[in-house]
């Protein structure tokens, strides 16, 4: 007989739909086979769904500000102290990562959730959260913030139900990566070291990277719809009925071009997906070294975003997807760059405490632009804030987020 009681295996339940997959909506019948009970037995408990959620909510921050606040007290002496909030957040998302998809959701779907964030620590004893929030390098934080649930997804997905190494190895060494960037995480010769870019040539990767509207292909109408509707109703509110209703049609016409929700959601983003795959591998023959491959991917698929601004409310999705159904698809570059980087080894010269593949560092560069659309969508960015963020994130890459070059 288990000895964890009722309530909590519910929560946990309701957690595990989060596990390393894109969030799909329960059902209180779905979460009552989990556990073994009756759907009635789950009442007792939580008197509705958007009870269960809430409490999902309190869960999730008593632990992180447990974990955060227990770190501190043992470390108030260390001249590291200012980087242990974010230390003992990678070891928390690594021992849980079933509250990687879920914070994953809530930064994608809550409305100003940093800010929420930092109150519910705050209300719970966390006296210091410099490396978490930052006001003043609020790019930097965003950064490391996506960097660092990449990362730990990606981690996940390669030991899946294999035994993993160090834990706390894996914290320090990708704090380290992070603090420092490629330049002080290979060696010269390396092809992801960094190279020098100066401003005109970047003038000139900026312009490569554009894209003319008028030679853009039509929307999908599909796909318009369903984006609508994720705005307007978030991913947990997203039904058949409500996109046959912005489509102007009947629920039952849609089957005959989808057989349920979720596969006509990966079939239009496939195809959103190929089309901006393409637009990024002609774009990428023209970069001289790595350095310039990052830029341009970075540049090109943020200009991609405004001219599919529909793509913005699906950003939560392809940024949950990442590691797991986007693992599987880098982004392509032409030939002669796809052979170098299959060819080389020097991603392996990266030490996380996991093997480095190229295209989990390529992968990592391309879910940049897709996090920072849902960070400035939140913010209501400019273009101008969207390219002020690609500048410093690029140089976050290169040299590290304490660069002199990346002070916001």
């Amino acid at each position: 007989m288990s000895s964890i009681s009722t309530k909590e295996q519910i929560l946990d339940a309701a957690f595990s739909f989060y596990y390393l997959k894109p969030f799909v909506d329960f059902s209180m019948n779905q979460i009552a086979q989990k556990v073994g009970i009756s759907k009635p037995a789950i009442y007792r408990h939580f008197s509705s769904k958007a009870v269960l959620f809430n409490a999902m909510k309190e869960r999730f921050f008593d632990l992180l500000s447990q974990k955060i606040i227990e770190m501190q007290n043992s470390c108030k002496n260390s001249k590291f102290y200012s980087k242990v909030p974010f230390v003992n957040t990678i070891q928390f998302f690594v021992k849980n990562p079933e509250y990687i998809n879920y914070i994953l959701s809530q930064m994608s779907s809550v409305p100003q959730f940093d800010e929420e964030c930092m109150k519910e620590l705050f209300k719970r004893g966390v006296k210091d959260t410099r490396m978490i929030e930052n006001t003043e390098r609020p790019f930097r934080d965003f950064y490391c913030r996506i960097s660092i649930l990449f990362f730990i997804k990606i981690r996940e997905c390669i030991f899946m139900n294999k035994e993993k190494p160090n834990n706390d190895v894996f914290g320090e060494k990708l704090l380290t990566f992070l603090e420092n960037g490629f330049v002080k995480a290979v060696e010269n010769e390396n092809l992801f070291y960094p190279n020098k870019i100066s401003d005109e040539r970047k003038a000139e990767l900026r312009k490569l990277s554009s894209i003319n509207e008028s030679e853009f292909p039509k929307e999908n109408r599909f796909f318009k719809a369903f984006a609508s509707v994720i705005r307007n109703y978030g991913l947990k509110g997203v039904t058949l009925e409500k996109i046959a209703c912005e489509l102007g049609m009947a629920k039952s016409s849609l089957y005959f071009y989808f057989d349920n929700k979720n596969k006509m959601l990966s079939s239009l983003i496939e195809k959103e997906l190929s089309l901006m795959s393409e637009m990024v591998r002609e774009n990428i023959a023209e970069a001289k070294n790595f350095s310039e491959y990052i830029y341009i991917q970075l540049y090109t698929e943020m200009n991609y975003f405004f001219i599919r601004p529909s793509i913005f409310p699906i950003c939560g999705w392809l940024l949950q997807s990442s590691g797991t159904t986007t693992q599987e698809r880098q982004i392509e570059s032409d030939n002669a760059w796809k052979k170098r980087l299959s060819d080389s080894k020097d991603a392996e010269k990266i030490d996380l405490g996991f093997p480095v593949k190229t295209e989990i560092l390529t992968l990592w560069c391309a879910i940049i632009p897709i996090a920072l659309t849902i960070e400035g969508e939140k913010r209501q960015f400019d273009k101008e804030k969207y390219y002020l963020g690609l500048e410093k994130i690029f140089n976050m890459i290169q040299f590290g987020f304490d660069s002199d070059k990346t002070n916001d």
